[in-house]
């Protein structure tokens, strides 16, 4: 199941986002538990905590499959 989740807090940085590079290193966005958020979030974490990009994140096995299929 996918979900999209908005992470900007203004309209103009999710634009920015989308027509900058960044976008091409990660199309598909991030895998996560809900499970383990949850649990952050009760644990005191904050959502822009959560919700932050990280490019040096591991890719995930949905963009790296996604990459693959790609290149051949």
């Amino acid at each position: 199941m996918e979900f999209t989740v908005d992470c900007f807090a203004e309209k103009a940085d999710c634009s920015a986002y989308f027509e900058g590079d960044a976008i091409g290193e990660n199309p598909v966005g991030a895998e996560y538990d809900p499970g383990e958020w949850l649990a952050q979030l009760r644990a005191g974490a904050s959502e822009a905590d959560l919700l932050a990009i990280d490019p040096a994140a591991d890719i995930s096995p949905i963009r790296g499959a996604m990459m693959a299929g790609l290149e051949q």
